[in-house]
């Protein structure tokens, strides 16, 4: 979903800096999609570097300060994952399944913090955070999903606690729950489907002047309606829509 978001903004006029880990699938992702919006005129940067790192942190902060003096949106996503090990796993007592569940929670809840500490300087009031957690922090997710949704919630929580803390300052910062995993932008693509399209959408308005107003608050975009899934748009009116500039 991070994807559809940095296509939406891009399409908006923002300059990007694509933050993410130094693995190989992210680093590929990542550099596609950054040479897909350079490509239609977009100033983007992709950058690897680990928000627990020190080391890192000064990378990624002289990226963000080449493309102006100041920060005016920050997307952060928590990444929905599988557990490696159930509860009936005898190894997984004080071992397993607590390493998955520290090792989400390092990556969604102090990436969350060290960004908002990282931007939050750069930023003037007016601006704004939005963060993506799963679904799971509301509803506790699927089997497997245990430690995405202890920490995903924890987002939250921070979402919440970073909002009466940045507040005062004139800075805004919201959650929107979604499938995070859905809606990667491809390199030569600038498709999506109509749960990215919501979702984005959601977020540039989470991140526009007309929500100024909002702020703490946690969005469900999951096509639910009273139980049900809602009346899904052709996918050539939403592609239509997503590659308009």
């Amino acid at each position: 979903m991070a994807g559809a978001v940095a296509v939406r903004l891009a399409n908006e006029g923002a300059s990007l800096v694509l933050q993410h880990r130094g693995d190989a699938h992210a680093v590929e992702r990542a550099r596609a999609l950054a040479s897909h919006l350079v490509g239609g005129g977009c100033n983007a940067l992709a950058i690897a570097a680990d928000l627990r790192d020190p080391c890192t942190l000064g990378l990624l902060s002289r990226a963000i300060s080449t493309l102006g003096p100041r920060v005016d949106a920050l997307v952060h996503t928590a990444t929905a994952r599988v557990d490696t090990r159930s509860l009936d796993d005898g190894a997984a007592l004080g071992c397993g399944a607590l390493g998955d569940v520290r090792a989400s929670l390092a990556r969604d809840v102090d990436s969350l913090l060290v960004a908002s500490q990282l931007c939050a300087p750069l930023m003037q009031p007016g601006s704004a955070m939005v963060s993506l957690l799963s679904l799971s922090a509301r509803d506790g997710g699927a089997a497997g999903l245990r430690s995405s949704a202890v920490s995903s919630g924890a987002a939250l929580a921070l979402v919440r606690t970073l909002a009466r803390e940045l507040g005062p300052r004139g800075i805004r910062i919201n959650a929107i729950e979604c499938d995070t995993e859905r809606g990667a932008a491809q390199a030569g693509e600038c498709t999506l489907d109509d749960e990215a399209c919501a979702v984005s959408g959601t977020a540039a308005f989470l991140l526009s002047s007309d929500a100024s107003y909002v702020t703490g608050t946690v969005v469900a975009v999951d096509g639910r309606g009273k139980g049900s899934r809602m009346e899904r748009r052709p996918a050539a009116e939403l592609n239509e829509t997503a590659c308009q500039a």
